[in-house]
């Protein structure tokens, strides 16, 4: 099951981008 792992990371990834923005 790492894709469930791989996918939350790169949600938070961008959503961290976003909140930096």
């Amino acid at each position: 099951m790492d894709t469930l792992s791989e996918h939350s990371q790169r949600t938070w990834e961008g959503v961290r981008l976003l909140a930096r923005s």
